[in-house]
């Protein structure tokens, strides 16, 4: 990767110092960078990222626009498989629910979101905070970066694009569950009553309307709720221009992320914080 990056004028390769403790991989690299940069402001774009031609100017300019220090974009996520298809846009789908921006890009400092893939910021902006050392440890840096950024005064705004593309292949159940599984339970703040409270939620929202279903004298409001999930959920399917039908696979998907969220806590409980690309965090 040194080798192939040297050979674009302009490119400066920082070599990797060796992960100090109590720091997770990526922030320590973003660490690494930070210190290297003279520039008002800072881009920061994962290793799977492509952006589409005019994406710079764009984000710059929706900075003016909304008068942010901090911009990003949640990527445009590969489906290339059934299991893409069915779990991908549900996983956004889940993210906005828990992470409104309608109210993470207002002035609420309690509410703050962010996609790490694409996040540009202004530098000083970032010391201001103490950036990355401040959140060396959190293992969802993007929205602990936003929340740091709100907290100090200042605003974010987030939103989705077509023109940010990650390249990164899922393909298989298996591959969605780490992506998932890793961070799902620091999701809930590691609260085994959360927990339990979102499996409530899930079971009256996506099981309790097909048992009604069932029943003799329920099937008018099994129907109308199984209606409501579904149109709720069509504006992310209109907006990843998937089928309608997908909306009926919702009972489906919603199950197996409920599955890999208790797959996240027992991992915890078991002593292990996060696992991912071969590096454990102990709990």
């Amino acid at each position: 990767t040194a080798e192939v990056a040297l050979g674009f004028a302009g490119v400066k390769v920082i070599p990797g110092k060796p992960l100090p403790k109590g720091w997770a991989g990526k922030l320590w690299a973003l660490e690494q960078g930070r210190g290297e940069v003279h520039t008002a402001w800072t881009l920061l774009l994962d290793a799977d990222i492509v952006l589409q031609p005019g994406m710079l100017a764009a984000l710059l300019a929706r900075q003016r626009e909304q008068g942010v220090q901090f911009v990003s974009l949640m990527a445009d996520l590969r489906r290339t498989s059934v299991w893409d298809r069915l779990l991908l846009p549900t996983f956004v789908y889940y993210f906005k629910l828990l992470y409104p921006f309608a109210l993470a890009n207002g002035r609420w400092r309690w509410a703050a979101a962010a996609a790490g893939g694409c996040i540009l910021v202004e530098t000083a902006a970032l010391r201001k905070v103490g950036a990355f050392e401040s959140l060396r440890d959190a293992l969802i840096d993007d929205c602990t970066l936003a929340r740091q950024i709100k907290r100090a005064g200042l605003r974010t705004w987030t939103g989705l694009s077509r023109g940010v593309i990650s390249l990164r292949p899922y393909g298989t159940l298996g591959s969605v569950h780490d992506m998932v599984a890793r961070s799902a339970f620091t999701q809930l703040g590691y609260s085994t009553l959360l927990l339990l409270l979102v499996s409530l939620i899930f079971a009256a929202s996506y099981w309790l309307p097909l048992v009604l279903l069932a029943l003799p004298g329920t099937r008018d409001l099994a129907i109308a709720a199984l209606l409501a999930m579904w149109v709720s959920y069509l504006p992310t399917l209109r907006y990843y221009r998937m089928a309608p039908w997908w909306g009926l696979a919702l009972p489906i998907s919603a199950s197996l992320y409920l599955a890999m969220t208790w797959s996240s806590a027992i991992r915890y409980w078991r002593g292990t914080r996060s696992l991912w690309k071969g590096r454990s965090y102990e709990a």
